[in-house]
């Protein structure tokens, strides 16, 4: 490579690292996974378009509610429901409702927040994850449910094996339990439910980091040169 070929690179991601210095990134951008026995859920949340309900969904993350509690409803090819149950079936204690923030469609693949029926208003720390393109049904129903993020990487890919399971009837908001066992003796122990092993919030990348990153880069470059 010829010294001026290479001084133009390096100018070049000299001034890209400039930019992520000026420029960082978004605090909106936010990004959380779901980690289960069968592999991680990662979801890129929709903190500019659903401020409210992010905000919600951050309260009971960042609270420690979501810890070891479990998918509590399957219905296969539509939802996955979770975040509002520990794994000795006790409720969560819930903040006040959130307002609905509808507009975005229960496409496959998004998460949803869960509410009363009729009660657009009444959100607050169970979620679903939409299987299929729900959004005929739940983008209009008592005004519209409200997607606050979508699954990216092989997410979908463990959604889909979990609701594969066999679903058991245990009764009231139990009714649709998925199970790992395929023979369920009486009374369900936690070890049989699908239980969220945590829920975190993903550390963003600094422009530090990207800078160092490009650093990295050229000196590799200039290495093989």
């Amino acid at each position: 490579m010829t010294q001026l070929k290479f001084l133009k690179q390096t100018i070049f991601f000299a001034l890209v690292s400039l930019i992520c210095v000026a420029a960082p990134l978004s605090s909106n951008a936010q990004i959380v996974r779901f980690e289960t026995d069968f592999g991680d859920i990662d979801v890129n949340l929709f903190g500019n378009q659903t401020p409210e309900t992010v905000a919600n969904f951050l309260f009971y993350l960042n609270n420690g509610d979501y810890d070891d509690t479990f998918f509590h409803r399957s219905v296969t090819d539509f939802v996955l429901q979770g975040g509002g149950f520990n794994t000795d079936f006790t409720a969560i204690p819930t903040a006040p409702p959130v307002i609905n923030e509808p507009g975005i469609s229960n496409t496959r693949g998004t998460i949803a927040l869960a509410r009363i029926g009729g009660q657009p208003n009444s959100g607050t720390n169970q979620f679903f994850f939409n299987l299929s393109d729900n959004n005929t049904f739940l983008d209009g129903v008592d005004g519209g449910f409200t997607v606050f993020g979508e699954v990216i990487g092989n997410g979908l890919d463990v959604l889909d094996e979990i609701n594969d399971l066999q679903i058991a009837n245990a009764g009231g908001a139990f009714n649709e339990l998925p199970l790992l066992d395929t023979a369920v003796p009486p009374g369900i122990e936690p070890d049989e439910l699908v239980v969220f092993n945590n829920i975190s919030v993903i550390p963003e990348p600094s422009s530090l980091g990207l800078l160092l990153l490009s650093a990295s880069f050229l000196a590799a470059r200039r290495r093989r040169v």
